[in-house]
């Protein structure tokens, strides 16, 4: 039988006979971690907590808030004012659908609007709190709101009050001419 630490030729390798490489039963003897893994692994730790609070940073920034009347509207008119017509029929409440009839008329319209306003250079929306509707049949609230449009001859300013409902567990808007 050979000593463990000695090869089969009698040279002493490279564990000492108090540190074999091999355990009982064949398992591999766990090695210590090196400084150079510790910091290795403190370095991956860092960067995926660095990259795990971008992420959310970079969430919370660029999408928009959901669930209150105001992001509702914000989110319609939005849509709306920039031409983007399948958000702004996402958006829309029932009753707006109805009277346009479908999506087809919704975009006609919109961009009928479009074409006889101009389109403008910059849309600037400016939301003051939700009143609740008294007397509505479900959550229903009105949101004042403050539009400057930037035209190539100068600008203009609107003051209105979009009509948010729920429906189907969503706050929707109605929007123009509904």
């Amino acid at each position: 039988m050979m000593p463990i630490g000695l090869s089969a030729f009698g040279e002493r390798g490279p564990y000492a006979l108090a540190d074999p490489p091999v355990l009982a039963g064949g398992v591999p003897r766990p090695s210590a971690p090196s400084e150079t893994g510790r910091s290795s692994t403190s370095a991956c730790a860092a960067t995926t907590g660095a990259f795990v609070a971008a992420g959310f940073l970079a969430c919370s920034a660029l999408l928009p808030e959901l669930g209150t009347p105001q992001h509702t509207a914000k989110a319609f008119l939005e849509a709306f004012h920039g031409e983007n017509w399948s958000t702004a029929w996402a958006l829309l409440c029932e009753p707006g659908r109805e009277l346009y009839g479908d999506y087809a008329g919704f975009v006609e319209n919109g961009e009928w609007m479009a074409q006889w306003n101009g389109r403008p250079l910059d849309v600037d929306l400016e939301f003051e709190s939700a009143t609740a509707v008294p007397g509505a049949t479900g959550p229903a609230f009105r949101v004042p709101f403050t539009l400057t449009t930037e035209w190539a001859s100068g600008e203009s300013t609107e003051n209105g009050r979009l009509l948010v409902l729920e429906e189907h567990g969503e706050l929707r808007a109605c929007g123009p001419g509904a």
